[in-house]
């Protein structure tokens, strides 16, 4: 089964949870064209990390509010931000061990705004707050995007909520 075809193949709905079973022991390494690729182990081939980035920022979790993410698909995603950030810092590091880095620059796209991606993933209406957070007393960002007045909560708020759900802090 090749990695590449079997990532490009997920759907957004199960994109989280298919990328958290894959990438329990991925391997990153730089292809002859100086572009960093992530290799894992059971699957035949290499994809490059910009791709599987770019497919994990599809995931439905991303699409808020407009989809009805719950708090802990919201979590699981943010998690999984990590993993991703870890691939690129080792890609980074083994760009900076190979010959390539004499002849080409290193100008790939990174995904490194930590704030950002919580903000895109932590997007509700007034409703979904009050929903995803019944009883937090806390501090929630009021955004405005599109016309549509939109809510962040505060990173104790979200806190609160993974210890509240037993969710594994990261």
């Amino acid at each position: 089964m090749r990695l590449d075809d079997t990532i490009r193949g997920l759907s957004s709905d199960n994109t989280v949870v298919e990328l958290q079973q894959m990438l329990t022991n991925p391997k990153v390494g730089i292809s002859w064209y100086g572009r960093r690729v992530v290799s894992v182990k059971g699957y035949e081939g290499e994809m490059e990390l910009r791709e599987l980035a770019l497919k994990y920022f599809a995931a439905k979790p991303f699409q808020c509010p407009e989809t009805a993410s719950t708090f802990s698909e919201r979590w699981e995603c943010y998690s999984l931000y990590a993993t991703i950030q870890e691939l690129f810092l080792d890609g980074a590091e083994a760009f900076e061990k190979t010959w390539i880095r004499y002849v080409l620059p290193y100008k790939e796209w990174m995904p490194y705004n930590l704030e950002r991606t919580r903000e895109r993933l932590f997007t509700y209406t007034l409703k979904q707050l009050e929903e995803a957070f019944p009883n937090d007393i806390g501090c929630s960002e009021r955004i405005r995007l599109d016309g549509t007045i939109l809510y962040v909560p505060g990173w104790g708020m979200i806190q609160s909520a993974v210890s509240r759900l037993n969710l594994s802090s990261s």
